[in-house]
């Protein structure tokens, strides 16, 4: 990994910059995280088996992939703060991280 020059890691000219907490998260916060991603994914994966076997009437729109940037955004919500969480159809993830 390269070092950052100075320029790049120096606040932007004309004003100054709040101080930003910590971004680190803790092992036990990556371990639920990745719960989540996996739970979501072990779900679609099986309403996708369901829907095949003609289960399920019509269509199964999964969200396989992108199950980080679900997740991860409502990991980063704050209930306390008014956050609100507005869920589209390949969400399925956030909405199992959301209920937590």
């Amino acid at each position: 990994m390269a070092k950052r020059t100075s320029a790049e890691t120096a606040p932007p000219r004309g004003g100054n910059v709040p101080e930003r907490p910590s971004l680190a998260l803790t092992k036990e916060q990556l371990l639920k995280l990745y719960y989540f991603m996996r739970q979501g994914r072990e779900l679609e994966n099986r309403l996708v088996r369901l829907y095949r076997q003609g289960k399920i009437v019509g269509g199964v729109y999964t969200g396989i992939g992108n199950e980080a940037t679900a997740v991860g955004s409502v990991y980063a919500l704050d209930r306390q703060q008014g956050d609100i969480f507005a869920p589209m159809h390949r969400d399925l993830g956030a909405r199992l991280a959301w209920g937590q």
